[in-house]
């Protein structure tokens, strides 16, 4: 049966069967449902069955007496509603009932077939997006990974944050490793994938810097023992050759309940975890705003307690507020700047944050924590929190120092570049130590690491900052670094 794929190789497969739209059953069509790993599923229809997508193709007896088909083009507004996602339910030559969630239309309109290209597809039963389900188990390509997970550790560890709270314990069926997750309670497909299998493949790329790929994605309905397969560009891809070379972490430091620890502060962050593990490429100066902006994220999230006042309970600056946007008005009328309206509104608008600390103030917590566990990564950049917030301003604001003197464009990449790949370095350092992983066994890890060429340490880390040294030296941060006159060209 189609609900029966063999986990290992990467499969193509078209199979027959009829479909129609869940909101409506009476319109049906016959139609060929193709999967192949890694990518999008499609279902290729014979006709239309969604009544919104119009009709473009007239026929008509032409002044001559024969036939002639006129097609017209889609309006945009046919265009957008065609493409639309729905939900298909289809069921399949062998009888296996599939839906089809979050189907877009990609064979456009008129005299073209309807291609639906869903983003999920469910082998063995018809469900709709808001189903929500009671377990999931799932598969990666790094099968020799998972005995590592749970070392050290019990066969069980919690999840507790509300959105994702629940149980995960590894399992071995169908001759291969599990890790399987049960909900506190029942959750819709997404919230599953998303929230735990996929944040334990963000977990490995921090950790490992290894992109591991589910290989295979299960879900239980609850009350229900039959497992239904998911198939989706990403929750059914192939194996990848091959293993990790040097790792940041060492294998046994991702235990089950580091990964459990791992699932809640991924929850927390929005999932701002996943642009830490997976560095954001690009020109260098949006990866170094977005890096920023990361970084001020992920400090709102887990320092979300800081403010710029400690103010005692029942106290408010809401009358401090009102009395500086009362005095401030006063004197933009009296100075003739601008008129009570405008003035009111300007002052309100800058006090808005007056508790909220300042970005620079975010970037010195986020430094304080990396730098209490490997401080070698701020060596090239003296007093970094100012150098940072000066770079950020200047990028996103324009905001220059008067006393600033003109720099090339070359000399402003060649600073972009040092504070960006700090930043990064900074926000893995901190994700790594809140995933549970002790400050020991992190700067052991990057500085330390057995097997490195040229000495110890994580290669990566330590090109860096060898980079970062010979670059930072050339801006004049700080003096000649040792090596001799060579160590000043930076590293490729």
């Amino acid at each position: 049966m189609v609900s029966e794929i063999d986990p290992s190789g990467s499969e193509q497969l078209a199979v027959a069967g009829e479909f129609w739209m869940q909101e409506h059953p009476d319109r049906l069509s016959a139609g060929v449902l193709t999967i192949e790993r890694g990518v999008r599923p499609s279902i290729t229809l014979d006709a239309r069955i969604d009544p919104a997508t119009p009709n473009l193709v007239r026929d008509e007896v032409s002044e001559h007496g024969g036939f002639r088909r006129l097609v017209r083009y889609p309006t945009v507004d046919e265009s957008v509603a065609s493409f639309r996602p729905v939900t298909l339910h289809g069921r399949m030559s062998d009888g296996t009932a599939i839906t089809g969630l979050e189907s877009q239309n990609h064979g456009g309109t008129g005299p073209f077939p309807p291609q639906y290209q869903p983003r999920f597809v469910v082998l063995g039963a018809h469900v709709s997006t808001d189903t929500d389900y009671q377990r999931m188990r799932f598969a990666i390509d790094a099968q020799y990974l998972l005995p590592q997970v749970w070392a050290h550790t019990e066969r069980e560890a919690s999840v507790s944050r509300p959105d994702v709270a629940g149980t995960i314990r590894p399992l071995y069926a169908e001759d291969q490793w599990w890790l399987e997750y049960e909900a506190a309670d029942p959750r819709p497909l997404r919230a599953m994938i998303d929230s735990i299998a996929h944040a334990t493949t963000v977990l490995i790329k921090l950790a490992f810097n290894w992109a591991v790929t589910l290989t295979d994605v299960r879900l239980q309905l609850p009350d229900d023992e039959e497992w239904l397969q998911v198939v989706s560009a990403r929750s059914w891809e192939s194996s990848r050759d091959g293993l990790p070379g040097d790792t940041p972490m060492a294998l046994e430091s991702l235990t089950l309940g580091r990964l459990g620890t791992f699932i809640d502060l991924h929850d927390r962050l929005d999932a701002l975890s996943d642009p830490v593990a997976n560095d954001v490429n690009g020109p260098i100066q949006a990866t170094m705003l977005t890096n920023a902006s990361v970084a001020e994220g992920i400090h709102r999230r887990l320092w979300d307690h800081r403010k710029r006042f400690e103010l005692t309970e029942g106290v408010s600056l809401r009358p401090v507020r009102r009395a500086a946007i009362a005095a401030g008005t006063a004197k933009f009328v009296e100075l003739s700047i601008t008129d009570e309206k405008t003035a009111g509104q300007a002052l309100q608008d800058g006090l808005q944050f007056l508790n909220e600390i300042s970005f620079k103030h975010r970037v010195q917590d986020l430094a304080a924590e990396a730098a209490s566990i490997c401080p070698e990564i701020f060596e090239a950049v003296p007093d970094f929190p100012d150098k940072l917030t000066k770079a950020r301003n200047e990028l996103a604001h324009q905001l220059l120092d008067p006393d600033d003197q003109p720099e090339t464009l070359s000399t402003k990449v060649d600073r972009w570049i040092v504070l960006e790949r700090v930043t990064r370095w900074m926000l893995k350092i901190v994700l790594l130590h809140r995933t549970g992983i002790s400050k020991l066994e992190i700067a052991h890890a990057l500085n330390a690491h057995a097997g490195a060429p040229n000495g110890s340490g994580y290669p990566e880390y330590l090109m860096t900052r060898a980079n970062n040294r010979a670059i930072a030296t050339e801006l004049g941060w700080f003096g000649a670094i040792e090596g001799g006159s060579d160590a000043t060209t930076p590293v490729s």
